[in-house]
């Protein structure tokens, strides 16, 4: 069985990794982190709230009948989604078109100073989320909380990314040790692109709030290789 994260609005995410959970989180206000030149505390992130639908793999699959691989390929990805958000403006903000023409090999990592995925399992609008991470095994849940940080931390510090997915190993295992995640092959989608991604997360023991989080955005994936890696450029199929 696989699950997916999804967030926001009418978009759903069908489930990719463990037990089948695909979660919508509705809009939010996206605050800037790792900045701490201004003189008052930033405003709290806005209230959220999440839907479950639960789904099984053969649902999935009928869904998004992936191309199939001529070589052997890890099973399908995990993908974590979120709706389109307004972004507070960055103070030192990356256009998309900086991020695609990078140079290329790995980028530096940028760490985290702000963590933002207890937030979320905090608010009592979020009962379904908060009864049903508990029922995944514990490597899942940990993926799960590392995905949602994922997407919170590129949309606060990448002003101009509106990240909605991440998939986890679309180019390469995710490696889980009982607290902390390691994405080195995983892709990111913002505005129906997508960019090369890894993370490195480590959460609490109780898997309730993450710890550490760092990240780094590659070059922009070129469209031949979307299919064969279980990328896409739309939901509609989801519907």
């Amino acid at each position: 069985m696989r699950s997916a994260f999804g967030w926001g609005g009418n978009t759903r995410c069908a489930p990719i990794w463990g037990a089948p959970v695909s979660l919508g989180l509705h809009g939010a206000a996206i605050t800037v982190l790792g900045l701490a030149q201004a003189t008052q505390p930033e405003p709290p992130r806005p209230v959220r709230s999440i839907a479950v639908e639960i789904l099984s793999e053969s649902q999935f699959l009928s869904r998004t009948t992936p191309v199939a691989p001529q070589v052997s390929q890890p099973d399908a990805p995990d993908l974590v989604a979120q709706p389109e958000a307004a972004k507070d403006e960055a103070l030192s903000p990356r256009t998309a078109k900086e991020i695609a023409a990078a140079p290329s090999g790995e980028p530096e990592m940028i760490s985290a100073d702000q963590f933002y995925a207890s937030a979320v399992l905090n608010n009592s609008a979020n009962t379904e989320v908060i009864n049903n991470l508990p029922l995944l095994a514990p490597s899942e849940q940990t993926v799960q909380l590392c995905n949602i940080e994922a997407i919170e931390q590129v949309n606060a510090s990448e002003s101009a990314l509106e990240a909605d997915i991440v998939v986890g190993y679309a180019y390469g295992e995710i490696l889980v040790d009982d607290t902390t995640v390691e994405v080195d092959g995983g892709a990111l989608r913002s505005e129906r692109e997508w960019y090369h991604f890894r993370f490195r997360c480590e959460v609490a023991p109780d898997r309730r709030s993450v710890s550490h989080f760092e990240y780094a955005i590659g070059e922009q994936i070129p469209h031949e290789e979307w299919d064969s890696h279980y990328l896409n450029s739309n939901d509609d199929f989801l519907d």
